[in-house]
């Protein structure tokens, strides 16, 4: 019995606690995603052109954005015009089916952009599901907004560059904290049960 509660005393004090807060979350970026109805060559090319209708309407509203909060509030109020017009490119290339868009929390894997490295982990994405979306998908990040110089130069605006980084940096920190705090309220939840689970056991031995 002894051997039993020191075990369990080992875990949840050295154990547990580390595998809080593996989760990134990334609260000053937004990606943008845009998935094929299908792995077909055609499925793919049309959904590089739906991406690119759309950046062409975003790309103004957003170019000169330096908020996050700002860029959110601009695409939640664009959600219908992007579908419409990921419908139209679809419609006028003789497609049958329709495009879903989203906007909302998403995982994503790792992405590099020049010598920055976006990490995996949720991201706020504004998502558009092409028919069954079961395809090969385009993303990048559209705040801060390297997805049009991907698109237009190829290569990232030292601006820009200096505003993801600064997101990164500032994710980094927040998560980190999360860290530190969810860690301290599961050692502290841990002595609970450590005492409570003690309890028992005397209880059983009487």
């Amino acid at each position: 019995m002894k051997r039993i509660i020191a075990f369990l005393i080992c875990i949840i004090v050295f154990v547990l606690p580390f595998l809080v807060g593996t989760t990134q979350s990334n609260e000053n970026i937004i990606r943008f995603h845009v998935i094929a109805n299908s792995d077909k060559a055609a499925d793919q090319n049309i959904k590089l052109k739906v991406r690119d209708e759309i950046l062409k309407e975003i790309y103004p509203k957003l170019k000169d954005i330096k908020d996050y909060n700002e860029s959110y509030e601009i695409l939640s109020e664009n959600i219908l015009t992007i579908e419409e017009i990921a419908n139209r490119v679809l419609e006028e290339n003789g497609f049958d089916y329709k495009s879903k868009v989203y906007l909302g929390s998403f995982n994503f894997p790792i992405k590099k952009y020049g010598d920055l490295i976006v990490p995996p982990g949720e991201y706020m994405a504004l998502r558009v599901v092409l028919g069954n979306g079961e395809g090969k998908n385009w993303w990048c990040v559209m705040f801060p907004p390297l997805c049009f110089i991907d698109i237009t130069r190829g290569k990232i605006d030292p601006k820009s560059e200096e505003m993801l980084k600064r997101a990164l940096e500032e994710n980094s920190v927040e998560t980190f904290r999360n860290n530190r705090r969810n860690r301290l309220e599961l050692r502290l939840k841990s002595l609970e049960i450590i005492s409570n689970t003690i309890k028992r056991a005397k209880m059983g031995l009487k």
